[in-house]
């Protein structure tokens, strides 16, 4: 493992949304919640770090479909934001994703 990558280099995530179509997409505002939609890794001074996609979802209960993803290759730094589409940035600290087992979570939308 190179000194520079996190203890875990690839990212697994989830993002759960609300009001989806079929297949698996967003509607209305949420169209660009699709199979494919980019994951964007930043560190802690906004350089771009990783990518990643969306992957095609999981429609389960109450029309909710699930999207998975996995960003591999993220370097070591102290913060981290997260970001889908152009949906902001979310902001995790090096802590919270070593306490998380590298594990991200959310859910867009009502």
């Amino acid at each position: 493992m190179a000194a520079n990558l996190c203890p875990r280099v690839t990212w697994i995530g989830v993002l759960a949304f609300v009001r989806a179509g079929d297949p698996c997409e967003g509607q209305g505002g949420y169209g660009d919640i699709v199979g494919g939609a980019q994951v964007v890794v930043r560190d802690g001074a906004g350089e771009i770090v990783a990518t990643g996609a969306l992957d095609a979802g999981v429609k389960g209960a109450d029309e909710q479909c699930s999207f998975t993803f996995a960003v591999e290759g993220i370097p070591n730094a102290e913060f981290y934001d997260v970001e889908v589409s152009h949906r902001g940035e979310l902001a995790y600290s090096r802590e919270d994703m070593e306490g998380a087992d590298w594990r991200l979570s959310s859910t867009l939308g009502d």
